[in-house]
């Protein structure tokens, strides 16, 4: 579980980095929807979807010295879910200069169910109260109409354009966004995120030297200097639905560098990183099984 909470976090920072701030309207061709529309109109297509087939893979890599990509971690995973019944079966594979890890998983029930490494044994956890805890965050998402306020509205409108596409709509990042002005126009709402991201590293059970490292990397992050040259190298962040608003797929491919000598603990990790994946959901209100591994 603490893998799932993880990934799921790093994803949701990097759209909220990728997605703040702006310079010009979002462009939107003659037929498509407006931005309120497509981004209020696909977050209660999917809260409200039954059941989904969905796959990815992502890796992050690094420029080595030579200049020869270096890969650090990537992976794949596969799964259906049920979100009525908070059940589903699926696989995930990972892979880094660490070695490899190789999971089998289904939950039913409140149980979760898996298999690592290719083992014969099945280990179970029950997790009713984490199961309990997403239904009711589902109901209340589902009594909702809107889910953007209209101040996010606005701030998405500035970095954003949509583009139609033959059986649906692209909402993707401009290419001329100022990340300084980005960063200074909502410096306030930075502020407060970085101050929680900070927190929350240091209410963690991690080593001391681990939360100092991860309080002096967000704060690497969120300045304007740091957001001018994350726009400057033309970050891609792009969602795809259907005309009917149903999420198709998520992908992202952005460059991250960490400069040696401009922090205390960070000179380890200089270089240039590059963040990668695609996400794709199909087959949507289908039958899903969830067989124990």
């Amino acid at each position: 579980m603490k893998w799932f909470k993880k990934l799921s976090l790093l994803a949701m920072t990097g759209g909220l980095l990728a997605g703040a701030g702006g310079v010009a309207p979002a462009s939107v061709s003659a037929q498509a929807p407006s931005l309120d529309q497509l981004l209020n109109g696909t977050m209660k297509k999917m809260v409200n979807t039954q059941t989904v087939h969905t796959k990815g893979e992502w890796k992050i890599s690094n420029t080595l010295p030579s200049q020869e990509e270096g890969i650090l971690i990537g992976g794949h995973f596969e799964a259906n879910v049920d979100l009525d019944q908070a059940s589903g079966f699926g696989s995930f594979d990972l892979g880094s200069f660490l070695g490899d890890y190789h999971l089998i998983a289904s939950v039913k029930d409140g149980q979760l169910h898996g298999k690592e490494n290719h083992e014969e044994e099945v280990r179970s956890l029950d997790i009713k109260t984490e199961v309990q805890e997403f239904q009711d965050s589902l109901k209340h998402l589902r009594s909702l109409d809107q889910f953007y306020t209209p101040e996010e509205i606005a701030l998405h409108s500035e970095i954003y354009e949509i583009k139609e596409l033959e059986n649906g709509y692209e909402l993707r990042l401009r290419e001329d966004v100022d990340g300084k002005k980005v960063y200074r126009d909502h410096e306030a709402a930075w502020n407060l995120l970085s101050a929680a991201a900070v927190y929350g590293a240091y209410q963690s059970d991690h080593p001391t030297d681990s939360k100092e490292i991860s309080t002096e990397l967000i704060r690497y992050i969120f300045n304007e200097d740091a957001f001018e040259a994350f726009f400057a190298s033309k970050p891609k962040f792009n969602y795809q639905v259907d005309k009917d608003f149903r999420l198709q797929s998520l992908e992202v491919d952005m460059v991250f560098t960490v400069e040696e000598g401009k922090t205390r603990h960070l000179n380890y990790l200089a270089g240039t990183y590059r963040i990668q994946g695609k996400i794709t959901f199909d087959q949507y209100n289908e039958p899903v099984q969830s067989p124990r591994p």
